[in-house]
């Protein structure tokens, strides 16, 4: 027995008895279950009878009354869906438009993720702390992914509805991305209202705007829902500050790192989901004191040196590939390794996609020379400076000959 296409009441056969049409979306596809609807539309758990699998099938009103500009919007959602792909976000298969007189609906099919959703699990049981922190690695794994791509997506409603525990892979998995959005710049796109569930979305969301930390402050409400079983939208004062430690009990380093997470200012946020794992691993290392305090500053230094160092190395390798092929790149010189002395771990040029070029240095002190490079001493000395020369040699000339007469 399956959900009618049509008339939207339950069947047994692929005809519907009361509308007397194909009950099936495409004479394909069995609706058996709803599983969540929305704003925007509708989500069913469907049966594909040729290939005999289960999927989830998005269904979004297609509203000619809301223009060119709203449908162009809604399209964008579904290529975006179509370039994620990640063992714990669904796997995007098809979309399709479905037109009928004047009504017009847009279908999205994914992967159906079986397990419970994390609300249902909320509801049902406590979480220790070792398990709280093994769902904030789970979802900042994807997040790290989906702000990763280029440009970087944003879910913008990450809520305990939208994760789902998934008993093969023992991993949580964010699904439900109708509100996804990716950092485009064309304005013209943009939505004029905010997405999200209140309690759960940042405060600039309130104004219309999302960035990656949006995200994560997202997470860190999550955080502060499983570790207090209260309700966020509780737990917010009238200027937007969540008053949430004085419900748990936590160590110094735990509590910072949360606090980091949903800082009203985005800029006092963890700037990367990446940089947030990090920490959070470094936090849950087993040779760490949970309980000595952490400097926080020290500790990214720790975590993430080799990650730039690696970064580097491979930036610089294609940048010598390049100059390989450009013979008349001479005089450029590129380190062969990376030193202390040469890369701070946390220097800006490491970040940045194009290092600069320097001539290395491996002098340790101003009484030691610095090594040139044979191609810098082979060049021509400058005229400005051979004539700075001769005006020194002529007054040193002069002041020795008048000390001698």
């Amino acid at each position: 027995m399956y959900l009618c296409i049509g008339c939207g009441e339950k069947t047994t056969g692929p005809s519907c008895h009361l509308c007397n049409q194909d009950a099936r979306l495409k004479s394909r596809f069995e609706l058996h279950e709803l599983l969540g609807q929305g704003v925007t539309g509708s989500t069913y758990k469907a049966w594909d009878t040729i290939q005999e699998t289960w999927l989830a099938i998005k269904e979004i009103p297609w509203r000619v009354s809301d223009g060119p500009k709203a449908q162009k919007r809604l399209l964008r959602e579904a290529e975006i869906l179509s370039q994620i792909q990640h063992s714990q976000a669904p796997s995007y298969i098809h979309h399709f438009i479905l037109k009928e007189g004047r009504h017009q609906t847009l279908y999205i099919l994914q992967e159906f993720i079986e397990g419970p959703t994390l609300l249902t699990q909320i509801n049902t049981r406590r979480f220790s702390l070792p398990q709280i922190w093994k769902i904030a690695e789970d979802l900042l794994i994807v997040l790290s992914y989906l702000h990763g791509l280029s440009p970087p997506v944003i879910h913008r409603d990450i809520k305990p509805a939208n994760i789902i525990y998934n008993k093969k892979s023992d991993s949580y998995v964010l699904i439900d991305f109708g509100s996804v959005r990716d950092a485009i710049t064309d304005e013209s796109l943009a939505s004029s209202t905010f997405a999200g569930t209140f309690g759960y979305i940042a405060p600039e969301q309130l104004q219309g705007l999302c960035t990656p930390q949006s995200d994560l402050y997202s997470l860190g409400m999550l955080l502060i829902r499983l570790l207090t079983r209260k309700e966020p939208s509780q737990l917010i004062d009238h200027n937007l500050h969540v008053q949430w430690e004085k419900h748990i009990s936590l160590p110094e380093n735990e509590k910072r790192f949360i606090a980091k997470l949903i800082a009203v200012n985005p800029q006092q946020r963890w700037q990367s989901a990446q940089l947030a794992l990090s920490v959070l691993r470094a936090l849950n290392n087993p040779q760490q004191d949970r309980k000595a305090p952490l400097d926080f500053l020290q500790e990214i230094r720790n975590v993430i040196r080799e990650e730039i160092r690696e970064e580097s190395l491979k930036q610089q390798e294609v940048l010598a590939e390049q100059l390989e092929k450009i013979p008349s790149q001479q005089n450029v010189s590129i380190p062969s390794k990376v030193t202390k002395d040469t890369h701070d771990p946390l220097a800006p040029v490491l970040l940045a996609q194009r290092p600069s070029f320097t001539i290395p240095s491996e002098r340790k002190g101003w009484w030691e020379p610095r090594p040139m490079p044979p191609e810098v001493r082979q060049r021509p000395t400058h005229p400005a400076t051979q004539l700075v020369m001769m005006t020194g040699l002529f007054m040193l000339f002069t002041i020795l000959l008048q000390l001698i007469l």
